[in-house]
């Protein structure tokens, strides 16, 4: 497959997802909420997938394949597990806070009163933004892919991982702008919920198929 790839496309896609995680980070600082929403920071889960799986390619251009296949193994499962383990903890915590902020809203009119106070204003137009940038980002993302090498069209995994965080950021997009804006928090936390439970799926499938090449290569080594 990397016998004609374009590497300084395949190293401008790598950027490009390098970016696009930066962004959804850094979405926690950029609303002027407090607190901030959760969904776009939740999508670095899905960015940090696509993240690794072009880094594994990048990194079989560099090492040989030997190295590279047992290598690869390890770093998938050290990886998955970390993702794991962060995507349980925050789904856990959009769930509370989806949890918190229906039970204030139901609860009139104290609780009401709360939860328009905490709550109730949420920042559209930067999230907007912010989503509609990360869009473009996914369709110069899959234009780079296809510029480095046809073939990766035909890479059904990372296919799949891109276009379930496209479909994230729409449906992201349509949950923000469905609802009056004194709703749109828990939405958004719906959304949030989501992500973390894809992202989740996500790394248990490269967990599962990451430990068969690391037990085939101990068998390996102790032959």
């Amino acid at each position: 497959m990397f016998s004609e790839l374009r590497k300084p496309f395949l190293v401008a896609a790598f950027i490009t997802c390098i970016l696009s995680l930066l962004l959804q980070v850094g979405s926690a600082f950029a609303s002027t909420d407090e607190p901030p929403g959760l969904a776009i920071l939740y999508l670095s889960l899905m960015e940090m997938l696509i993240i690794f799986s072009l880094g594994l390619m990048l990194l079989s251009l560099i090492i040989g394949p030997r190295v590279q296949g047992r290598l690869q193994g390890i770093l998938t499962i050290v990886f998955s597990i970390f993702i794991i383990s962060m995507a349980a903890v925050m789904i856990v915590k959009a769930l509370a806070q989806l949890t918190m902020m229906i039970s204030l809203l139901v609860a009139a009119p104290f609780g009401t009163i709360v939860y328009l106070g905490t709550y109730g204003s949420f920042d559209t137009a930067v999230s907007q933004g912010i989503l509609g940038l990360l869009l473009v980002l996914k369709l110069a993302l899959f234009a780079l892919l296809i510029a480095a090498h046809q073939r990766f069209i035909q890479n059904k995994g990372l296919m799949r991982l891109l276009l379930i965080s496209i479909g994230l950021i729409l449906l992201t997009t349509f949950l923000h702008t469905i609802v009056p804006g004194i709703l749109v928090s828990i939405t958004d936390a719906v959304a949030a919920l989501i992500v973390a439970i894809l992202a989740l799926i996500g790394a248990v499938i490269f967990l599962v198929f990451s430990i068969p090449p690391v037990l085939k290569a101990l068998r390996l080594d102790r032959a």
